[in-house]
């Protein structure tokens, strides 16, 4: 903090903008919590509208660090260099946070529609597998 960072914390679109991309984040652990109350198409629904919801607040923080000016300063002071970091660092944590939500629901669709949804059929797929195995593993002993 010797070189001035310091004073970053008085420009308002940063705050704004770590707390969109915080929430943000953090909200796609929602679609795991949907994922297992409702069902995979549920959590697919919720993750996509969040990521959009994610993309609006981030672009409303852009457009208010434009008309207050708030974005020129900061490029005036800092350079685009500690903005470049801010921007990846922030596009890494909501990829990989979305990423692991989407990936969830479509396995949970994927699963669902591998055994009908149905505990019954999943119980009988996970007995057959085994019997199979059993078999495979005598036919080669």
């Amino acid at each position: 903090m010797n070189y001035g960072y310091a004073a970053m914390s008085q420009l308002t679109f940063l705050a704004m903008g770590f707390t969109v991309v915080a929430v943000g984040a953090m909200g796609f652990i929602a679609t795991f919590v949907i994922g297992s109350q409702k069902d995979g198409y549920a959590a697919l629904r919720f993750a996509k509208t969040w990521a959009w919801l994610l993309v609006a607040g981030v672009a409303a923080v852009a457009i208010y660090a434009l008309i207050v000016g708030e974005l020129q300063l900061f490029l005036y002071e800092y350079g685009i260099a500690p903005l470049a970091e801010m921007i990846i660092l922030a596009f890494g944590w909501t990829f990989i946070m979305g990423f692991m939500a989407l990936q969830y629901s479509r396995g949970k669709i994927d699963t669902a529609e591998r055994f009908g949804g149905s505990t019954e059929k999943r119980k009988a797929a996970i007995a057959q597998a085994k019997h199979e195995a059993d078999e495979h593993r005598r036919e080669n002993t």
